[in-house]
């Protein structure tokens, strides 16, 4: 009987080792690094970014008016005859995501700007739901701009790779670095079924993995696993 989930693994296994051997150990090692050095960026300089560009330009205040004008379509009702509740209730009413909702009506941010005299509620959910779109705007727009810069780096060091002598070695750390990747998502899924042995899924799958020497040996060295249970 041909065991399925094996050839998936050694589907998955052969696939990140072409990948890696094709892209090389250092394009795709910064490839990852692309992305970690980016979030980090944005997450130390992003607020002193985003404090700057709303201090010095008129993007924050455009988009204000803008939004202004979508709360108020939205509004139901009266905004000054409502209670409390009743603005919480308004705002669940807007077509937005629910986890924005949520930040609009946390902390009692309405009832803090209405006694504030802010213009009532429509102010208020415009002024919340501007600082939301304006920090994603920023955010995303930094990491667009920084992939680019770094993405460049990777074209210059894509094509120092490529001389004779360097390319070999740089194409066997890919196809090594490829495995590596391929072993830790196998890793993963195999916690997964782990945490499923109780389900119909997870005890067919465990039969096909002590069916299989090779899926027995994945399985029973699994590292992260293991660090996890040394964490506990």
């Amino acid at each position: 009987m041909i065991n399925w989930l094996t050839i998936a693994v050694i589907i998955i296994l052969l696939l990140e080792l072409l990948i890696g051997w094709k892209k090389g150990l250092i394009r795709m090692v910064f490839s990852f690094a692309i992305s970690i050095v980016t979030f980090v960026i944005i997450l130390v300089t992003g607020p002193y970014v985003e404090q700057y560009i709303k201090e010095n330009t008129s993007i924050y205040e455009t988009m204000e008016a803008s939004i202004s004008v979508f709360v108020q379509e939205n509004l139901q009702q009266n905004i000054s005859e409502m209670t409390q509740t009743q603005e919480e209730s308004v705002v669940t009413q807007l077509p937005l995501p629910e986890f924005i909702q949520n930040i609009l009506t946390k902390d009692n941010t309405v009832e803090q700007y209405t006694a504030n005299q802010v213009n009532g509620l429509s102010d208020s959910i415009s002024h919340g739901l501007t600082d939301i779109a304006f920090r994603v705007l920023i955010y995303v727009a930094m990491f667009i701009v920084i992939s680019i810069v770094l993405r460049i780096g990777l074209l210059i060091l894509d094509s120092i790779t490529k001389l004779p002598g360097i390319h070999l070695v740089n194409a066997i750390g890919g196809a090594v670095f490829g495995l590596v990747n391929a072993l830790i998502f196998i890793w993963i899924l195999c916690m997964i079924v782990t945490a499923l042995a109780s389900t119909e899924f997870g005890i067919n799958t465990l039969g096909m993995i002590k069916e299989s020497p090779f899926l027995s040996f994945i399985y029973n060295n699994n590292l992260l696993l293991q660090l996890i249970a040394a964490l506990l």
